[in-house]
């Protein structure tokens, strides 16, 4: 490897580091950057592609990285500070203070460690257990260390001292943003929580106050059931700090709980608006919406999506995959209609909305007609196949339904939906004995990914058996 490629791509991660220790949403970065070092370029490597992940919200792409990057440099207790910090991200709390442990033993800074070890425990809510971390003395610690907020509300033994610390702090430095948070956060240690919300919001309103104030104070609010107000002081939150993303997410989240359609509606077109420019942002804010709201908000969230960036087909595509997913088929189709204005010859639209049509046995004549193109675009593709069987077989064509689907099960003999086809198609026809063996197979080679299959074939072959059309199988079940 080339040592000057590897020191600029070196001084790269260094540079962006550095810049990225002022815009981080999510507390304080606790590793200078120019102390992240790691030995080998392949470990570098891995280290920006985490940093990448992390820019990008994507939380569990960073975790992957990172834990490559200790791997492959088995030194550097710093790229292990860096795993603790995208595990506690992740909520892997256990795993976060392993990889904290690992970097102590890497001769990571003590003060470093006890930090990161900290912010795990806060996060899982071990308050006692963060206090204790952050009390204990440490020899190398910088002065940045005793200007942290943490570091001022948790060093104190319990939770009485913790506020007087936070207090003395903030009424030395009434202008310190982190001042202001350390009594927030002492307050809430204590159960005060309207207090709590004073000084959040007071840190916010600082002129160098910072949006996870805001996103604090609203999250307080919530806990109090003020959801106005809450709603009121993330309003502010997204229109001072146009890029805080949490801020965003946690709008939709108290608009959503709070019933209030018009305020959801609005925060959703805020989100969507902050986070359709990029396609990974896009189904990293989806993951976080489905595991925080409803499937109507995350569906919600897509149509906004979809109709902001009508021309991107890939934000499109991915809401439309999403909302079937979520068991909304009814917005699935909406989007991909779209898709279709916009391309006409959109196989994976056409199938979709051709198929789902026919399987609701409605607009037929449509559906065949969108199948068809498609079938034209990709000939060779049995699921399109299966799907024109399937409406032929919906508009009473069976012959000719039976036909199509002979030559799709012939390239796919063994997927069980369209063996499932296969004999209810043959059972339209009164082929009895060849709609059992066609069932038959698909309940052979049905897997738990077919789980429809798994359920509408046995009622069917108990059906036929029972009619007396089937004397006996010709497939062992």
């Amino acid at each position: 490897m080339n040592p000057m490629w590897m020191f600029a791509t070196w001084l790269a991660l260094t540079v962006a580091l550095g810049c990225q220790q002022h815009v981080r949403p999510d507390g304080p970065d606790l590793l200078p950057s120019v102390l992240l070092q790691p030995s080998n370029a392949e470990a570098l490597s891995a280290v920006l592609r985490g940093e990448t992940a992390l820019r990008l919200n994507d939380v569990p792409a960073a975790v992957v990285a990172f834990k490559e990057a200790v791997l492959l440099d088995r030194r550097s207790g710093h790229v292990a500070l860096r795993l603790a910090h995208a595990l506690r991200l992740a909520g892997s709390v256990d795993e976060a203070l392993e990889a904290c442990s690992e970097a102590s033993v890497r001769g990571a800074p003590r003060w470093q460690v006890q930090l990161e070890r900290a912010e795990i425990l806060i996060t899982a809510g071990r308050w006692p257990e963060a206090a204790s971390v952050l009390s204990a003395p440490v020899a190398d610690a910088p002065d940045s260390y005793y200007d942290t907020w943490h570091t001022r509300a948790l060093a104190a033994p319990d939770a009485q001292a913790q506020l007087a610390a936070a207090e003395r702090w903030s009424t030395a430095h009434d202008r310190n943003p982190a001042a202001w948070e350390a009594l927030g956060m002492a307050r809430l240690a204590t159960g005060a929580l309207a207090s709590a919300v004073q000084a959040f919001d007071r840190a916010a309103d600082l002129p160098s106050g910072s949006a996870r104030a805001a996103e604090l104070s609203a999250s307080t609010l919530l806990q109090l059931n003020r959801h106005d107000e809450a709603l009121q002081r993330l309003a502010l939150c997204t229109r001072r700090y146009r890029e805080h993303i949490p801020c965003y997410t946690l709008r939709v989240q108290v608009a959503a709980r709070a019933d209030d359609d018009p305020a959801l509606d609005d925060a959703v077109d805020g989100l969507a608006r902050m986070t359709t420019a990029n396609l990974r942002v896009f189904q990293n804010t989806i993951a976080q919406l489905e595991r925080q709201t409803s499937p109507g908000t995350v569906v919600r969230y897509l149509r906004r999506a979809v109709a902001l960036r009508p021309l991107n087909l890939r934000i499109a595509e991915t809401a439309a995959w999403t909302a079937n997913r979520l068991g909304d088929t009814d917005a699935a189709i909406l989007i991909f209609e779209h898709v279709i204005s916009v391309d006409q010859d959109h196989v994976e639209a056409l199938n979709f909305v051709g198929y789902t049509w026919a399987d609701r046995n409605t607009n037929l004549r449509d559906a065949e007609r969108y199948i068809r193109r498609a079938l034209e675009l990709s000939p060779e593709a049995p699921g399109i196949m299966d799907s024109l069987a399937w409406v032929l077989h919906r508009r009473g064509r069976h012959r000719a339904a039976l036909d199509v689907q002979l030559d799709a099960v012939s390239r796919a003999p063994t997927n069980a939906v369209l063996l499932d086809h296969l004999g209810d198609i043959h059972h339209a026809l009164r082929q009895y004995s060849e709609a059992f063996e066609a069932w038959s197979r698909a309940l052979l080679h049905a897997t738990e990914r077919d789980e429809d299959v798994l359920q509408r074939v046995p009622p069917k072959l108990e059906a036929l058996e029972r009619s007396g059309f089937i004397r006996e199988s010709t497939v062992t079940r």
